[in-house]
């Protein structure tokens, strides 16, 4: 039973040694964000013309068509021409 205790003893230390927080406790203040913006390129521009998705549904009872266009900036429009974000 001391074997198995002594073994854990050990366990925890050594996990306790390789944590990133305790390397680093001493950093937690001095950190610095900063927040990248790309500038749109001529792939980015072209992406936002065409639909990644276009999505149909049509026919039932009542004979209902709809059309609505999904690009990959999250705009999507409706088949008449409305806007959804």
């Amino acid at each position: 039973m001391k074997k198995i205790a002594i073994v854990l003893i050990l366990f925890a230390l050594v996990l306790t040694a390789c944590s990133v927080l305790g390397a680093n406790a001493d950093d937690e203040n001095n950190v610095e964000v900063t927040k990248i913006t790309p500038s749109p390129d001529k792939a980015a521009m072209e992406a936002e013309a065409e639909p990644m998705i276009v999505y149909e549904r049509g026919g039932g009872i009542a004979g209902v068509s709809e059309k609505w266009s999904i690009y990959a900036t999250g705009k999507i429009t409706k088949q008449n021409g409305e806007v959804l974000t």
